[in-house]
């Protein structure tokens, strides 16, 4: 059971990835529209993904793991979301909660993999 939910995990994680690299792409050429709440909660969570190793450091091309500045992100995430309750749209709210599960599930999985490097 516990190799079912780290796969589950594994695979959300990496659907999560895929979509914040669609998303970059998709937003790499359109700086010219306006700000989104959903464009802010991505941001946030790519922020997040450098901090977890999940996708290379755009400053230094590389994958380092920064837990510390992974919680960061994910804080301010649910803070967003506390301050924010009652005036979200139905796909913001949603968006957003699936974004902060997604990625405490692979704060999770990193913090127990780099506890087991240690071992």
């Amino acid at each position: 059971m516990s190799s079912d939910w780290k796969e589950r995990a594994k695979r959300e994680a990496e659907e999560l990835d895929r979509k914040i690299e669609e998303e970059r792409m998709q937003q790499q050429f359109s700086f010219a529209g306006k700000p989104t709440f959903l464009g802010f909660v991505q941001t946030m969570a790519a922020n997040a993904l450098i901090a977890l190793g999940e996708v290379p450091n755009p400053l230094t091309g590389k994958q380092e793991v920064n837990l510390p500045q992974a919680k960061y992100a994910i804080d301010l995430l649910e803070m967003i979301k506390e301050k924010t309750q009652g005036n979200l749209t139905e796909d913001e709210q949603t968006e957003l909660e699936r974004t902060l599960t997604e990625l405490r599930l692979k704060f999770v999985s990193v913090y127990n993999r780099l506890k087991e490097e240690v071992k």
